[in-house]
C-alpha cells in the first residue's frame, strides 16, 4: 500500500506543477481520456472497491486545481462512485444509496437502447444534467472510432439524427457536454458530408444563425469538422457570416481576464477558417487578411506581456487542430501552417534567414554595441501566404552552429557526469547585439554570472523583469542545481526592439 499512496502523491504533485505551468488544459484532456477509458471498459463491475477508492482520492486531491478539473474531476467521482460504495456505508454517512442504485440502473438502460433513441432522451428537455451527461457520452462512444465494438450505422438513422442534433445544439447544455456534443456532431458531419457527400443544410444553418448571437459555441462547432468541407455548398454562407465575427474578436484584450476563451476561440477559428479558405477562388485577399490580423493580435498581446499564457494557450489549441486535420491537408495548408510558424514575428522575412556568425570564439563576447534596427516589410512577408511555393534553401534548415571546447564542471558533481557540449547563443548584428557561451549542462551560478559579465545594465535589467525569464534568477543559486535543457531553451532567446518582447530561436530563425 506504501507503493500505491506514494504513485498517488505523485500523480497530485504532477498535476499540480502542471496547472502552475499554465497548462491546465492539458490536466483537463488527461481527465477526458481517463474518463473515456473508464466508459469503454467492459469489465466495469468488476473493479474491487481499492481501485476505485484510488481512482476517487486521485479525483478528491486535485479537484481544487481549477474550475475546469474540478468539473472534470467530479465526473469521473460519480461515475466511480456508482459502482464502488457500499448501500451500508452510505447509511453510516446518512445516505440512503438510492442515487448511486440509480446512476447504475441508468448506465444498463442507455446500453439496452439504440442510438436514435439515445439522442431522442438528451434532445427532450426536464432531463437533470447529471443523466443527460451520461446520454451524451453513450453517444459519443457509440459514434467514436476508438470504440472497438462499434457497429455500422445506417445511412437513414444518420439523416434522422441530424435534426435532432441541430436542436441539442441550441439548447444550454453545460460547457463540458457541449465538447463532447462537438465529438458527436463531427462523426455525424463526417459520414454525411464527406463519405456520404450530402452537404448538412441544418448545420450549415446554425453556423450562420449564431455567429452573433452564440459565436463561441458556433466558431467550436466549426472547429470540430475536422474534414474537407465542399466550398460553394458550405464553407462560403459560413465564412460570410462568421468571418467577420472572427475579424472583430481577434482584437487582443486590453488585460488579462479570470477567462479570455472568447480571443482564443477567435484565434483558432481564424485558423480554421484560413485553412478551408485558402484554395477557394477569389478568396486570397481575404486569407492574407485574416492571417496577418493573427499575427498583428499576437503580436500586440506579446507587447503587454500577456505571452506566457493567452497566446501561448492559443498555440497549443492551434497545434491540436493541425494534429487533427493533418489528414486532409494538401500542399497549400502545409504552406500555410509553415509560413505562419516563420512570421509569428512580424519583423522577420520569410525569405531571409538571419546571417550567424562563424567565428570560433572561446571567450564570450563583451561588446556593448547596440543592435542595429531590425528591418523587414510586409511585401515580402506575405510571400509566405501568397500562390507561388516558397523556395527553402537548405541553409535555412541548418542547425545552428556549435563550437568551443567543453568547460570543466566544479568540485562535486561527478555524479552527474561529463558536461555536455557547449552551446553558443548568436546576436548576429542584424537581430542581436552580444554573444553567449553557456555549457548545455552547467551550474545556475555559472549561467547568471556568465550573462552578468556580457550584458550590460539595461539588456540585464530586460531579462530581471521579463515574464518569461524572471523566476530563473530569483532561483536558489547553490551549487547542486543545474541547467539543463529547458533553461538553455528560456535564455536561448532574441531581444527586439519592442518593449516586453521576445522570440524564441530555432535553428537561428525567430518564431
Amino acid at each position: 500500500m506504501d507503493l500505491v499512496w506514494r504513485l498517488l502523491s505523485f500523480i497530485v504533485e504532477v498535476v499540480s506543477e502542471v496547472v502552475q505551468l499554465d497548462m491546465e488544459e492539458f490536466v483537463v484532456l488527461g481527465l477526458e481520456y481517463l474518463e473515456s477509458f473508464l466508459f469503454r471498459d467492459k469489465d466495469f463491475y468488476g473493479y474491487i472497491n481499492n481501485q476505485w477508492k484510488f481512482v476517487s482520492s486521485i479525483m478528491y486531491k486535485i479537484r481544487e486545481f481549477g474550475s475546469k478539473i474540478t468539473e472534470a474531476a467530479r465526473r469521473i467521482h460519480r461515475f466511480v462512485r456508482s459502482g464502488n460504495e457500499d448501500p451500508q456505508e452510505n447509511e453510516d454517512r446518512g445516505e440512503s444509496g438510492n442515487a448511486n442504485i440509480s446512476d447504475r440502473e441508468c448506465f444498463e438502460h442507455l446500453n439496452s437502447l439504440s442510438l436514435l433513441e439515445i439522442v431522442g432522451i438528451f434532445a427532450s428537455d426536464g432531463q437533470e444534467e447529471k443523466y443527460k451527461d451520461m446520454v451524451i457520452r453513450r453517444i459519443q462512444l457509440l459514434l467514436s472510432d476508438e470504440n472497438r465494438n462499434k457497429a455500422e450505422i445506417d445511412v437513414s438513422v444518420m439523416r434522422k439524427l441530424q435534426p435532432l442534433l441541430v436542436s441539442c445544439l441550441t439548447k444550454g447544455v453545460s460547457e463540458s457536454m457541449f465538447k463532447v456534443l462537438g465529438e458527436v456532431v463531427y462523426h455525424v458531419a463526417y459520414e454525411m458530408m464527406h463519405v456520404r457527400d450530402e452537404t448538412w443544410i441544418g448545420l450549415r444553418d446554425y453556423l450562420v444563425a449564431q455567429s452573433k448571437t452564440e459565436f463561441q459555441r458556433a466558431v467550436y462547432i466549426f472547429q470540430c469538422l475536422k474534414m474537407p468541407l465542399d466550398e460553394q455548398e458550405f464553407v462560403i454562407p459560413v465564412m460570410e457570416s462568421l468571418l467577420p465575427e472572427i475579424n472583430t474578436r481577434l482584437n487582443p484584450p486590453s488585460e488579462v481576464l479570470v477567462d479570455n476563451s472568447g480571443w482564443v476561440l477567435a484565434f483558432t477559428g481564424a485558423f480554421c477558417a484560413v485553412i478551408h479558405l485558402i484554395e477557394v477562388e477569389d478568396s486570397a485577399e481575404s486569407v492574407k487578411d485574416i492571417a496577418y490580423k493573427m499575427i498583428g493580435s499576437v503580436r500586440e498581446l506579446v507587447e503587454k506581456g500577456m505571452e506566457v499564457g493567452l497566446v501561448m494557450r492559443a498555440f497549443r489549441d492551434v497545434e491540436s487542430i493541425v494534429k487533427k486535420h493533418l489528414e486532409w491537408f494538401t500542399t497549400n495548408e502545409y504552406k500555410f501552417v509553415k509560413a505562419m510558424a516563420r512570421t509569428k514575428n512580424p519583423s522577420f522575412q520569410v525569405d531571409e534567414t538571419p546571417q550567424i556568425e562563424e567565428e570560433n570564439e572561446e571567450e564570450v563576447n563583451c561588446g556593448d554595441e547596440e543592435s542595429n534596427e531590425e528591418s523587414g516589410s510586409e511585401e515580402e512577408a506575405n510571400e509566405g501566404f501568397g500562390d507561388k511555393e516558397e523556395q527553402v534553401s537548405d541553409k535555412e534548415e541548418e542547425e545552428v552552429e556549435r563550437s568551443g571546447s567543453e568547460e570543466e564542471e566544479e568540485e562535486g558533481s561527478d555524479e552527474e557526469g561529463e558536461a555536455l557540449e557547449s552551446l553558443k547563443m548568436y546576436f548576429s548584428p542584424k537581430y542581436y547585439t552580444k554573444q553567449i557561451k553557456i555549457q548545455s549542462r552547467c551550474f545556475i551560478k555559472e549561467a547568471v554570472e556568465a550573462i552578468d559579465n556580457v550584458l550590460n545594465g539595461n539588456e540585464k535589467l530586460w531579462f530581471y523583469q521579463h515574464p518569461q525569464f524572471k523566476h530563473f534568477f530569483h532561483m536558489h543559486v547553490e551549487k547542486k542545481h543545474k541547467v539543463m535543457g529547458m533553461w538553455m531553451l528560456l535564455l536561448h532567446t532574441a531581444i527586439t526592439e519592442k518593449n516586453r518582447e521576445a522570440w524564441f530561436i530555432v535553428n537561428g530563425v525567430p518564431i
